[in-house]
C-alpha cells in the first residue's frame, strides 16, 4: 500500500485528485493540505503516518512546492516527491530536481498514467512528464558522471535487459515493459535490478543516460522520452 500526500493551493485539484485515487487499491490517501506550510506541518508532526509519496504543486502562496520539497527532504529524505504542475519552463524543472524531486508531470496528466507513475516513484524511481523531457537529457547530461562508451553487452548485460534499457530509455515504465516484451511484472523488475548491478548505476535516470551515451537510442529522436 502506497501512502499518499496531496499538497496543492487549487481546490478543484485536490478534489479530483482525492476522488480519483481513493479509487485506486494499492493507494491510501493521508490527507490533502491546500498550502505548502499545511504541508510542511504534516510532516513535522509526529503522530501523523509519513507518507510514502507527496503530489506536490509549485506554484502556491508564501512558501512554493520547491522550497517545501526542501524543506520536507531535510525532515526526511525517504519521502518521494512529485510535482504536479502547469509549469514546463527549464528553471523550474530544473529548481525541482535540484529541491530534490522525484518526478515532474504536468497536470493535465490521466489518472491511470499517473498511478503508474506514483508506483514507479514508489519503488525508487524517478519520473519525468514528456513535456519537458527535453530539459531533463540536457540537465542531466551535463550533471551526471558518464560511463566509458562501450557496447551494454561489454558490461555482462544480456540481449534482453539490453531490450530493458532501450524501453527505459524511451520512457517506459515496468507494466509497459511487460507489456512489449511479453513478461512478467516479477521478471521486469529484476532485469532492471540486474542492469542497474551490472552497470554500477542508482536508479533509471542514470539508465536512461547510459543509453544515451552508449548510443542505444538518440537524444533528440524521441521527445516524450520519460524515466
Amino acid at each position: 500500500m502506497i501512502k499518499i500526500l496531496i499538497i496543492d493551493d487549487h481546490q478543484f485539484t485536490r478534489q479530483t485528485l482525492e476522488y480519483d485515487l481513493k479509487k485506486i487499491p494499492n493507494i491510501r490517501l493521508l490527507g490533502s493540505k491546500a498550502s505548502a506550510k499545511e504541508g510542511i506541518e504534516f510532516i513535522q508532526n509526529k503522530e501523523n503516518e509519513t507518507p510514502d509519496v507527496i503530489l506536490m504543486d509549485i506554484a502556491m502562496p508564501e512558501i512554493d512546492g520547491i522550497e517545501a520539497t526542501k524543506i520536507i527532504k531535510k525532515v526526511n529524505e525517504q519521502i518521494k516527491i512529485i510535482m504536479l504542475t502547469v509549469h514546463q519552463d527549464k528553471s523550474r524543472v530544473r529548481d525541482a530536481l535540484s529541491s530534490g524531486a522525484v518526478g515532474y508531470c504536468v497536470k493535465d496528466i490521466k489518472t491511470s498514467d499517473l498511478v503508474d507513475i506514483i508506483e514507479i516513484v514508489a519503488e525508487g524511481g524517478v519520473w519525468f512528464d514528456k513535456k519537458i523531457a527535453s530539459y531533463i537529457l540536457d540537465i542531466l547530461k551535463n550533471s551526471l558522471p558518464t560511463k566509458e562508451t562501450k557496447a551494454a553487452t561489454d558490461f555482462g548485460v544480456t540481449p534482453r535487459e539490453v531490450e530493458v534499457v532501450e524501453l527505459i530509455a524511451k520512457g517506459a515504465s515496468n507494466k509497459e515493459i511487460t507489456q512489449r516484451l511479453t513478461i512478467s511484472m516479477g521478471t521486469a523488475k529484476n532485469h532492471v535490478a540486474s542492469i542497474l548491478k551490472k552497470l554500477s548505476l542508482n536508479d533509471r535516470t542514470q539508465i536512461a543516460i547510459f543509453a544515451l551515451n552508449n548510443n542505444l537510442v538518440e537524444s533528440e529522436e524521441d521527445e516524450s522520452r520519460v524515466f
